[in-house]
């Protein structure tokens, strides 16, 4: 989904709950940051569209966390895709920029940079999908590979 406007905050969020039922989300590092900032900035137009959601939140940076601390100078999801996952992300926008590319996108109207960071995100979506199931097949020891600590 695509927030066009701040203006269009609540159609977002009616939209967003209602024609897409969440019963788990999956995320890195989102319980800490993505979903908060959601919660928040529902606060904002709670009058005016139900409520969100509660649901199963998998966050994976967690997980990460526990079993590669040690292996990894870092646990950031690029440098798990790297080391764990064995892919590199090729001329990636990195998220950090999107608020600022969006802003440019609300002043200048020039798509270009949020293409960039929808690319990101699908990016950020398949690396979720892919490390849940590198972690879950450690868990469920389906891997004959493993390390001592994924045992």
């Amino acid at each position: 989904m695509f927030l066009p406007s701040p203006n269009d905050e609540i159609a977002f969020y009616q939209t967003f709950i209602n024609e897409n039922p969440l019963k788990c989300i999956l995320t890195y590092n989102g319980k800490s940051f993505d979903w908060p900032q959601v919660q928040s900035r529902h606060t904002l137009v709670k009058n005016e569209v139900d409520p969100l959601p509660n649901p199963i939140h998998l966050d994976l940076y967690h997980a990460s966390r526990r079993l590669y601390k040690e292996e990894l100078d870092s646990v950031k999801l690029v440098q798990i895709e790297k080391d764990i996952l064995s892919f590199e992300r090729k001329d990636d926008t990195p998220g950090y920029l999107a608020p600022m590319i969006y802003f440019d996108y609300l002043d200048r109207k020039n798509p270009e940079g949020i293409f960039s960071i929808m690319k990101h995100n699908e990016e950020d979506v398949l690396s979720l999908i892919t490390l849940f199931i590198h972690l879950s097949e450690q868990v469920l020891e389906l891997k004959e590979d493993q390390t001592d600590k994924e045992n």
